[in-house]
């Protein structure tokens, strides 16, 4: 079937219109109304339709209590926006169920939705999710503006965006994709386009695996880092001999700005995140190839429950409790700049093992050693401005090329480089400048040449002949 309306009657009739025009278009030979629309489709449209497709055309449709689209059953359903038209969907304040379903969204589907075309779309409720799908929702081409209370788009099978504007204002996640049924399930894949992220709990979460190649995104969650102060290396030296702290905050939502439970991978684009909790976390593994990143945090500026891979890409942190973190580390290629109250790279043995600036815990046991953390640096520029270590790996530490700058600690307590298991160095230039109390050189065995010194005295200081500074190496004076 093919239908199409194009009034409301009473926009109709209180129109400034020839009286001629509203009896053509209200007549028995007229055009179809929306409410006329909506009724014959519900009468035509069963539990055996296998696909839909709903093209929108400066749709203007609110349900006060209910969804103004909503899918029981279908095997395909597609929404178009057609081309240069602005469309608007809404809901009025409230959610009646109205059968075994659960209806919370302003477009609600229990099969697969897409959504296409290269017209505007806008969604509003008061209560509920934008756009809901219980399997898996298609969002291409056009420009979607979400305002809503809870998440902004929603599915349990996958989100796949591709190309397009997503604009998502929520007071919980952006974009949210979990399945608590099935492991494989809940994946989200961003090819292209931009994606612009307001959210009071999670940017981006994905329960199985979240890709993002190519993408102009800009996230802030629960307000941005600065309603976070971070006391990160106040509460580390206070706590030195410690394993625990005392929880500063009680806030259990997540605030982070793309998170999976799985594995998580990007690939190109452009990323300013301004985030509560950690910016970019998965409890499984992360890789890097490339992209420009711009990131302020409440917490880790990248934290991989195992593996984090850099590879290419300029990461700039310029607010973080730690820059990076994960169980081990690899950086490849890439420019990275870390600013961090705590430490700058750390290799910490697991999730939140290194501790939490958000909930306030001090997790880790600073002199175990962890045979499965390290620390490895193959290529690329590193600089780090870091209250607590510099570079801190419970386990190895490896230089094998790249140039790192660490602009250290001066707290006594920590050091610009800190290993529990071996340090080596083989290629690469590296300057550490830090306190020297816990100072570390690289081990015995690197087949690279390396000096540590022990300046003594104050900044501003002069040496004997009142000019040059003292640096002592082994009781000579340079």
């Amino acid at each position: 079937y093919i239908m199409e309306s194009n009034h409301d009657v009473k926009m109709l009739m209180d129109g400034h219109y020839p009286y001629h025009i509203k009896q053509r278009i209200l007549g028995d030979k007229g055009h179809l109304s929306n409410k006329d629309s909506a009724y014959y489709l519900s009468e035509l449209i069963t539990d055996k339709t296998k696909k839909v497709h709903i093209i929108l055309k400066n749709a203007n449709i609110n349900s006060k209590q209910s969804a103004p689209i909503y899918v029981k059953q279908a095997e395909k359903v597609f929404v178009t926006l057609d081309k240069g038209t602005k469309n608007t969907l809404s809901n009025g304040g409230k959610f009646t169920q109205i059968d075994d379903n659960n209806i919370d969204s302003v477009i609600f589907a229990k099969d697969d939705l897409t959504i296409n075309g290269q017209g505007k779309l806008n969604i509003k409720s008061s209560v509920g999710h934008g756009i809901v799908s219980k399997d898996d929702l298609v969002v291409t081409n056009g420009e979607i503006t979400v305002d809503v209370l809870k998440h902004g788009y929603q599915a349990k099978g996958s989100i796949r965006i591709g190309g397009g504007k997503s604009v998502l204002q929520t007071q919980q996640d952006g974009i949210n994709c979990e399945n608590t049924e099935n492991n494989k399930e809940g994946y989200v894949y961003i090819a292209k386009g931009t994606v612009n992220i307001e959210a009071e709990g999670d940017g981006i979460s994905g329960s199985y695996f979240v890709q993002i190649d190519d993408v102009d995104m800009n996230i802030i969650t629960a307000g941005g880092s600065s309603t976070l102060e971070i006391k990160g290396q106040e509460r580390h030296n206070m706590d030195f001999w410690s394993t625990q702290t005392e929880q500063t905050t009680d806030n259990s939502v997540s605030c982070k700005g793309i998170k999976a439970e799985n594995n998580l991978i990007i690939n190109g684009g452009k990323y300013h995140l301004d985030t509560y909790d950690d910016s970019i976390h998965s409890n499984n593994s992360i890789a890097i190839y490339k992209g420009d990143f711009d990131i302020s945090c409440g917490d880790d500026g990248f934290h991989a429950g195992s593996n984090l891979n850099i590879s290419g890409g300029n990461i700039n942190i310029a607010k973080s409790y730690e820059g990076l973190e994960g169980q081990s580390i690899d950086v490849e290629e890439g420019s990275i700049k870390i600013i961090a109250s705590d430490d700058g790279v750390n290799a910490s043995g697991g999730n939140d093992s290194s501790g939490n600036a958000v909930t306030g815990k001090n997790n880790r046991d600073m002199f175990k050693v962890d045979e499965d953390a390290y620390i490895s640096i193959k290529g690329g520029t590193l600089y780090i401005n870091a209250e607590g270590d510099g570079i801190d790996s419970n386990g190895d530490i490896y230089v094998l090329g790249g140039d790192t700058v660490i602009e250290g600690p001066t707290m006594g307590g920590n050091a610009a480089l800190d290993y529990q298991g071996n340090g080596f160095i083989n290629n690469g230039k590296f300057l550490a400048l830090g306190s020297s109390q816990m100072a570390l050189n690289f081990g015995k065995d690197s087949k690279q040449g390396t000096m540590l010194v022990a300046i003594k005295g104050e900044k501003g200081d002069k040496g004997d002949d009142g000019i040059a500074p003292q640096i002592r190496i082994n009781s000579s004076t340079i």
